[in-house]
């Protein structure tokens, strides 16, 4: 299953990403939204259920 994940916060990020590939999970991890809608053009995750949290930024991360 492929996944992405999008936080701003490096830590939160690189331990999200290390425990889902830990988990057998292919796994991209971008820093920002922006860097995620360029990823989306050759990345497709698996999941189409996307939880956003409004952390008061210009858009939203993808969690």
């Amino acid at each position: 299953m492929k996944i992405m994940i999008v936080d701003d916060e490096e830590i939160q990020r690189i331990t999200i990403r290390d425990d889902l590939v830990d988990m057998g999970y292919n796994v991209v991890a971008q820093a920002s939204a922006e860097r995620a809608l360029k990823t989306l053009e050759t990345f497709k995750p698996d999941l189409d259920n996307h939880r956003f949290k409004n952390a008061g930024h210009r858009r939203s991360g993808i969690s």
